[in-house]
């Protein structure tokens, strides 16, 4: 994979982009957990997780960059990681409280974003003894999530949305997709020399773990 290409995939599928992520799936595949017919009603919902789990923690990171903390937005070594990680954990823990007493949010989405939760902090445990890759955590996340999304946890599939005629009459092609997904990412940050095999194999279990655990929790 040439360095552009992964260096474009590697911000596309920013870590802090996956609750986005899981929550549009989501309303793809299932609007009616939320209880509404399409994507179009919940697009409110949609842009406050963008801002709380996205934004908000990116915006963290320009004004540690523009103010002389770290070297680079990429956040290349375990310390510069430290700050960033922690601003992050607050505005995730913020996404999180803000959901877990809505009645019109799937448990599935709030066991989700606590699953992201902890996995962050495990990825922040881990920094300080290896760069460990929050791409492939944020993946690992995602590949739960989908096959929970198969399997119909938390509530009954509805496939009347697009992304349900697309995928079949269940969405059992949407774990195989997040997995090509996560193998993409993982190809992009070895071309870019940002993880070593162990640090990529590390983030999955973390991301993997996180969502299990809270998956206990919750069902």
């Amino acid at each position: 994979m040439g360095k552009k290409l992964a260096l474009l995939f590697s911000l596309i599928t920013h870590p802090l982009l996956m609750i986005t992520y899981a929550l549009v799936i989501y309303l793809k595949v299932n609007p009616f957990a939320f209880g509404v017919p399409n994507i179009g009603l919940k697009m409110p919902l949609v842009l406050m997780v963008f801002v709380l789990t996205f934004f908000f923690p990116a915006l963290v990171v320009f004004l540690l960059k523009k103010l002389d903390f770290v070297d680079s937005i990429s956040l290349n070594t375990s310390k510069e990681r430290i700050i960033p990680y922690i601003g992050t954990a607050v505005f995730f823990l913020w996404m999180y409280i803000t959901t877990r007493s809505n009645p019109e949010i799937p448990t599935l989405f709030k066991s989700f974003v606590l699953g992201s939760i902890i996995s962050l902090f495990l990825v922040f445990f881990v920094n300080n003894f290896s760069k460990i890759s929050a791409h492939m955590a944020g993946i690992g996340g995602i590949v739960v999530f989908c096959f929970s999304m198969m399997y119909g946890l938390g509530g009954n599939t509805d496939m009347t949305s697009l992304l349900g005629n697309t995928l079949g009459s269940r969405p059992v092609n949407l774990p195989s997709i997040a997995i090509l997904v996560g193998g993409l990412v993982a190809t992009s940050r070895l071309s870019l020399k940002a993880h070593s095999y162990q640090e990529i194999i590390g983030g999955l279990v973390v991301g993997v773990l996180g969502q299990i655990i809270a998956m206990r929790s919750y069902f």
